[in-house]
């Protein structure tokens, strides 16, 4: 009869202290069946615990040596959201060149990011916004001068000169929801007095949406981890690892067709979708959804935001037309929505060019339902709208948003761009989101004018846009694919703005060495007010730029222009107290017989540098013009130790001591 259980578990306890026989009699069993159960249990031996482990372990350890190794070896990206970018400016906070990377896997030259700084301790006085959003925060196809949250840096720094303005321009062309998802936790940390959203026409084409090239499905749980794990070296390493094999099987003419594609055609993926198809509410849900969250979490840290509608050309045929069961062509509602326009109709055609617009089945314009969306998930946080729609609307003919306002399907022209930056200055003021600031109001009045008197764009800066537009708006989808881009092959240089502008595009020079060479060549035709407006664009985009400051200061006094390069000088100084600013600040205020300026800046040289002659001989005539004459014989005599033949000074030195003599 086979053993029980109750057997089985006694012959286990007792096995190793009694004989066989022994259990055998205690258990009434057969002694054949006991020894076949003691032999099975001896065959089982139990191991302990670590034997299991070890093995668990082996790969957890091997990996994260791998990516120790990795990191210490310096493959891969660091995808930090803020960087310390070189140890000139180690008191700032710059947004990481590379951070792009972490969203556009498939893509060798993504877009960049604005060269906005700010301080890593923050100011008791600094009014800190954040703007988040796609290619229209960054302000393309202009330069981030060009852009809304730099026109509304400009009107803060007018109506609070006191204060420390930073605004700081999170906005990337084709990136949605997600990456500013991704990106959300860094920008809370940094605490923000406000923050600035202005996104939602890329939620379907733009990084990691559900139309994208670099789409990754349809799930956000797993788009969220996925865009964490790519900041490991080692998914880097494995992600490199794929894409080195797959262009290995590509196809080069393929390859060498998508290098000279434009962003926008390049986004596509899921190419078509029609309204209301399943992919289509799947962006909208995408939208919602990380919205939700974004605005959840701005609400939670108690964080002020103004959040803007989304407005498009309107006037621009729909890039698509399908026809579905339920959905008319894109195309035919258009067309009515012209001849209602020809008539005068003007309220019933902008409905049809709604309409048309969001039956666009290459979705390339933000669908109405987001413009609701965004109007309810402010509601439900108790946030302010600023209605960009309705602005462009009011400044458009008819009452219709063209390209009046706009330089391709949904891109502003500069001008469109300040509009939106003073509306959103407008909400900041009247609704009282910087609470702590007392506002003058005979400042206030005077915004408009002074904001037009500093605009920082010139000649250069608008043709560099108008060829980045012939090269999107010349190439696929506003062309059928293949079609050569006919815009781009017709621009001739004419002068050497157009030279110049076509090797910024061509990355024979970058933005800032464009502006540089055509400053260079100004000053060489004698041209000072445009050599220094070239000048200006860049120090207004880069403040904290030293190297241009001091050129354009050099440059200045090379031609005796003084008083025009006291304001450089000041900037410089601030940056970097030096001694070099510092005595040019107080020679030319001597000059200008400023002599309390003068002393304060030649003191400060001194005091930097105490054996320069120049200084002490300068400051010692700064002392005698406001009757200090003991102080400016004491510092002469110093002039003299160091330099006994210096011009003029010990003229100077006799009629002086003479002076406190008479005293």
């Amino acid at each position: 009869m086979p053993l029980s259980n109750k057997q089985k578990a006694y012959i286990r306890k007792n096995y190793k202290s009694l004989s066989t026989e022994k259990i055998s009699e205690n258990l009434n069993a057969q002694i054949s069946e006991v020894n076949e159960f003691i032999n099975t249990i001896k065959i089982t031996k139990k191991y302990p615990v670590w034997f299991y482990i070890v093995p668990l372990l082996i790969p957890i350890i091997f990996f994260i040596l791998l990516e120790i190794s990795l990191t210490i070896g310096g493959y891969g990206k660091d995808f930090s959201t803020f960087i310390t970018i070189s140890e000139d400016y180690k008191d700032k906070w710059f947004i990481n060149p590379d951070l792009p990377f972490k969203y556009f896997s498939n893509i060798s030259s993504p877009p960049s990011v604005s060269p906005d700084a700010f301080d890593k301790i923050k100011k008791e006085n600094a009014i800190r916004i954040f703007v988040l959003g796609g290619s229209s925060a960054a302000g393309w196809p202009f330069n981030s001068n060009a852009s809304f949250p730099r026109e509304i840096k400009r009107r803060l720094q007018i109506l609070f000169p006191e204060n420390e303005i930073e605004v700081i321009n999170m906005g990337v062309s084709a990136i949605n929801s997600y990456s500013i998802k991704d990106i959300l936790p860094d920008v809370i940390d940094k605490d923000p007095d406000l923050v600035i959203i202005y996104a939602g026409h890329n939620e379907f084409y733009g990084a990691l949406g559900v139309g994208s090239s670099e789409s990754l499905g349809n799930f956000s749980f797993i788009i969220n981890s996925i865009i964490s794990l790519r900041e490991y070296r080692t998914v880097q390493l494995i992600r490199d690892f794929l894409s080195y094999f797959a262009a290995l099987f590509a196809d080069e003419q393929k390859l060498a067709q998508g290098e000279n594609e434009t962003l926008m055609s390049r986004m596509v993926g899921e190419a078509l979708i029609p309204y209301q198809s399943d992919l289509f509410n799947l962006g909208i849900k995408q939208f919602q959804n990380n919205f939700d969250d974004i605005l959840s979490k701005l609400k939670e840290k108690e964080i002020p935001v103004l959040i803007g509608t989304l407005t498009s050309n309107l006037k621009i045929k729909p890039f698509v037309s399908v026809e579905t069961n339920n959905q008319r062509k894109a195309d035919d509602v258009f067309n009515e929505a012209e001849s209602f326009y020809k008539n005068g109709n003007y309220n019933i055609a902008r409905e049809f060019y709604i309409k048309a617009k969001d039956l666009d089945a290459l979705r390339f314009r933000a669908p109405e339902i987001l413009n609701e969306t965004i109007v309810n998930l402010a509601e439900k946080y108790k946030y302010d709208v600023v209605k960009i729609d309705s602005l462009f609307f009011a400044e458009s003919p008819n009452g219709i948003t063209g390209f009046n306002i706009m330089v391709d399907h949904l891109h502003p022209t500069n001008m469109g761009y300040r509009l939106i930056g003073k509306e959103y200055f407008n909400s900041i003021i009247n609704n009282n989101l910087l609470v702590d600031e007392k506002i003058d109001f005979s400042r206030l009045a005077k915004v408009d004018s002074l904001s037009d008197s500093i605009y920082p764009f010139t000649k250069l800066d608008s043709t560099i846009a108008d060829l980045r537009i012939r090269l999107l708006v010349g190439a696929y989808p506003f062309v059928p694919k293949g079609t050569p881009n006919y815009l781009v092959q017709n621009f001739k240089r004419k002068n050497i703005v157009d030279s110049i502008a076509a090797n910024v595009i061509s990355r024979k020079f970058t933005w800032k060495q464009g502006h540089l060479e055509l400053a260079d060549y100004y000053f060489k035709k004698n041209m000072m007010t445009s050599f220094k407006k070239e000048l200006d664009v860049i120090t207004a985009d880069r403040p904290y730029d030293e190297e241009v400051l001091g050129y354009t200061a050099e440059r200045l006094i090379s031609k005796k222009l003084y008083n025009e390069a006291i304001p450089y000088i000041v900037k410089l100084y601030n940056l970097r107290k030096d001694l070099l600013s510092a005595k040019w600040l107080g020679t030319i205020a001597l000059e200008a017989k400023n002599y309390d300026t003068s002393i304060k800046y030649l003191e400060i040289a001194s005091q930097l540098d105490s054996t320069d002659a120049q200084i002490l001989y300068n400051l010692s005539g700064a002392y005698y013009n406001k009757g200090y004459n003991f102080k400016a014989l004491q510092t002469l005599e110093k002039c003299l130790r160091i330099r006994p033949d210096y011009p003029q000074a010990q003229q100077f030195y006799k009629a002086l001591k003479d002076a406190v003599i008479r005293k």
